[in-house]
């Protein structure tokens, strides 16, 4: 009781349990889109965007599925949608560790399509459907592009999460897809 007793233990965090990850939210799909390139390399970033991965896969439950496109110039890598089961969620942090690495150019508009195809051959139509793409650079995306990802973000329902990590990034592209989060 205070003041006799502060309880603050530094390891534990809630988020983390899947008692709150299952209570505070239904079931996703989730499709992890990391940027890859060389430019990953510098300043720590490409272990920011590991990092970030191996957190969101900690706060997922059996509920939920998830997968990975790795971009650079075009598609370097991906990891199909799989449940996030126990023994699937350490087989994708293996994954993800090892495939995470920095090398070549920037492509946005590639990755997305990958993201949105696989989403499309999911078979849970019931769930809540989100695109975290994490990046730090630029990279060309023209109007007809973005018209193109609102359109396939429109049509199934999917909400994309934009994070920049480094100096580097373009802010009219990220000020462009965070105008495509729909009200549910």
């Amino acid at each position: 009781m205070y003041p006799e007793f502060s309880w603050c233990p530094t390891d534990y965090d809630p988020r983390f349990r899947p008692w709150y990850s299952t209570a505070a939210t239904n079931p996703k799909i989730i499709v992890l889109v990391i940027d890859v390139s060389g430019s990953m390399g510098g300043y720590g970033r490409i272990e920011l965007a590991r990092d970030a991965a191996l957190a969101v896969l900690d706060t997922l439950t059996w509920n939920d599925q998830v997968g990975f496109v790795l971009f650079n110039s075009g598609v370097r890598d991906s990891y199909p949608i799989t449940a996030c089961t126990d023994a699937n969620r350490a087989t994708m942090k293996t994954w993800a560790e090892n495939k995470i690495t920095p090398l070549g150019g920037t492509n946005f508009i590639v990755p997305l399509e990958e993201a949105f195809s696989m989403i499309e051959a999911s078979t849970s139509s019931a769930c809540t459907k989100a695109i975290l793409f994490l990046t730090d650079g630029e990279a060309d995306f023209t109007e007809e592009n973005y018209l193109y990802v609102a359109e396939k973000s429109e049509q199934n329902n999917v909400v994309i999460f934009t994070y920049a990590l480094g100096d580097g990034k373009s802010q009219q592209f990220y000020f462009q897809l965070k105008s495509l989060r729909h009200e549910y």
